[in-house]
C-alpha cells in the first residue's frame, strides 16, 4: 500500500497567497472601478458599458482557459502568466488621464487594459484552483487548501478597504459631503 505524502504548512500558505492578487484587484473592480470611472475619469457615459464588457470578457475566458490549462503546459506556467497579465494591466486602467487623449480613444484603451485585466485574471483563477487535486493527496488536504484560500481572500478585501481609507479619506479636509471627482485622480493612482 502506498502511503500519501502529506502536504507542508509552507505550502499551504504559499497556496494561500497565490490568489490574493486576483483578490486584491477583484474588490478593488467591483468596489471602486465603476465610482473611478464615472466620478474620477469623468467617462460616465461609458463607464457601465466598460464594466459589462469585462464580465463578458472574464466569462469568455474563464470557459476557455479552463481547455487550454488542461491542455498545454503546468497550472504554474498559467498562473504566471494570468499574473503577469493582472501587473502590467490592472494599474493601467486607472492611470488614464482623459486630458492626454481624445473619448474615442480613452474607450479603446479602457476597453483593451479591461480585456487584458479579465483574461489574466481567468488565467490565475482557473490555474489556482486547478492545481489543488496536484497539490493534496486526500479530501482533508484539498478542504484545508480551499479554507486558507478562502481566508486570505478576505484578508486581501479588508486591506483593500483600509488602504482605500487612509489614501482617499485620511486627511483631507477639503472633502466635504463624502464627494469624490476628478481631484481625486492621484489617489485612485497611487492607492492602486
Amino acid at each position: 500500500r502506498m502511503t500519501e505524502k502529506k502536504l507542508k504548512f509552507s505550502s499551504k500558505i504559499g497556496y494561500g497567497f497565490g490568489h490574493v492578487l486576483n483578490d486584491l484587484t477583484a474588490t478593488i473592480w467591483f468596489s471602486y472601478t465603476l465610482l473611478f470611472l464615472k466620478d474620477v475619469a469623468l467617462i460616465p457615459i461609458a463607464a457601465g458599458p466598460l464594466l459589462m464588457l469585462g464580465q463578458l470578457a472574464d466569462a469568455f475566458f474563464t470557459i476557455i482557459i479552463g481547455f487550454l490549462t488542461d491542455l498545454y503546459s503546468t497550472k504554474r506556467n498559467w498562473h504566471m502568466m494570468g499574473s503577469f497579465m493582472l501587473v502590467l494591466s490592472f494599474p493601467s486602467i486607472f492611470l488614464l488621464h482623459k486630458e492626454i487623449m481624445p473619448f474615442w480613444a480613452c474607450i479603446f484603451y479602457l476597453a483593451f487594459m479591461i480585456v487584458l485585466f479579465q483574461c489574466g485574471w481567468a488565467t490565475v483563477q482557473i490555474a489556482h484552483l486547478a492545481i489543488i487535486p496536484e497539490l493534496a493527496s486526500n479530501e482533508k488536504e484539498r478542504s484545508e487548501l480551499n479554507a486558507i484560500r478562502y481566508s486570505m481572500s478576505g484578508i486581501a478585501n479588508i486591506t483593500v478597504f483600509i488602504v482605500t481609507y487612509i489614501f482617499i479619506r485620511e486627511g483631507d479636509a477639503s472633502m466635504r459631503n463624502d464627494e469624490i471627482g476628478p481631484k481625486d485622480f492621484n489617489k485612485f493612482r497611487v492607492s492602486i
